[in-house]
C-alpha cells in the first residue's frame, strides 16, 4: 500500500551437488557461469585463425596516423566525432532503457541543452584520441534472470542483463554507426549477414527464388538446414533427407 516492494531473495543455488546460500558464494558463482559463456574459449580454432588473419591484412585501420583526407575509405574511422553524430547517437537511445551505477539516463542525456551536449562531445573526442577507456565505463551491474520454466536451483538457469553506463552506451552507438557505414560503404559485409533492414525473411525469398529457377530450368536444388538439436536436414530435388 505503501508502494514499497519487498526485495526479492535468490533461493540457494547448488552446483555439483553442493548449495550455494551466501550472497559472496552466488556472485561468485554467476561470475564464473558468465565468464565462461562469453570466453575466447568457445570459439572454434577456424574462426581465431581468420580473425587473426583478417586483424593483421587490416592493422592499417587501428592506425590512427594511416588515415589520411585523401584516403576516402578510412578518413572518416579516426576522426572526432561531431556534434551531429553524437545528437543522432542520443535521439536513438531508448527512453526506458535502465541507467548503469552512475544513475544517468537517457532521459536525462535527451533534455539536456547544446551547450551541455557541446561538454560531452568534447569528452568522447578526448576519450577517442587518447584512445583510453575511463573505468566507469567498464563497470557494469550484472542481473541474473531467471530462464523460462528452468529450475531456481540451477546456475546455469539464470541469463545475465548487465547495467551499464548510458553514456557509454551513446559512445558505442557513435563507434557502432561509424563502422557500419565504412563496412556498408566498401561492401565488406557479406548478404546473408545481420544488417539493418535485412531480415530472414530475405534469405528465405532467396532460397524460394532459386527453387524456382531451378525447377523452371530442370535443375536440382541442394540445401542443408541445422536445428537447435544439431539435427541436419538435406534437402535435394524436392526430398528430403535427416
Amino acid at each position: 500500500m505503501n508502494g514499497v516492494y519487498p526485495a526479492s531473495r535468490m533461493p540457494t543455488i547448488t552446483q555439483d551437488g553442493k548449495p550455494k546460500e551466501s550472497s559472496i558464494d552466488k556472485a561468485e558463482l554467476f561470475a564464473d557461469i558468465f565468464k565462461s559463456v562469453s570466453s575466447d574459449n568457445n570459439n572454434t580454432p577456424e574462426f581465431i585463425a581468420t580473425k587473426a588473419t583478417t586483424e593483421r591484412e587490416n592493422d592499417y585501420l587501428f592506425d590512427i596516423n594511416s588515415s589520411t583526407d585523401s584516403d576516402v575509405s578510412t578518413c572518416c574511422l579516426n576522426d572526432n566525432f561531431n556534434i551531429e553524430e553524437l545528437q543522432r547517437a542520443i535521439r536513438r537511445a531508448k527512453s526506458d532503457s535502465a541507467p548503469g551505477k552512475d544513475r544517468v539516463s537517457f532521459t536525462m542525456l535527451q533534455r539536456l541543452p547544446k551547450s551541455a551536449i557541446k561538454i560531452i562531445l568534447k569528452f568522447y573526442n578526448i576519450v577517442w584520441r587518447k584512445r583510453t577507456i575511463p573505468l566507469d565505463f567498464k563497470h557494469g551491474i550484472v542481473v541474473p534472470i531467471l530462464k523460462p520454466n528452468k529450475s531456481l536451483q540451477e546456475a546455469t538457469s539464470y541469463r545475465p542483463i548487465c547495467l551499464t553506463s548510458c553514456l557509454e552506451k551513446i559512445m558505442e552507438r557513435m563507434v557502432t554507426d561509424r563502422l557500419t557505414y565504412y563496412l556498408e560503404y566498401n561492401k565488406g559485409l557479406t548478404k546473408s549477414a545481420f544488417r539493418k533492414n535485412r531480415s530472414n525473411i530475405d534469405q528465405i525469398i532467396k532460397l524460394q527464388d532459386e527453387i524456382n529457377r531451378n525447377i523452371h530450368t530442370i535443375r536440382d536444388t541442394l540445401v542443408v538446414f541445422s536445428s537447435t538439436s544439431n539435427v541436419l536436414l538435406i534437402c535435394y530435388g524436392g526430398k528430403a533427407f535427416s
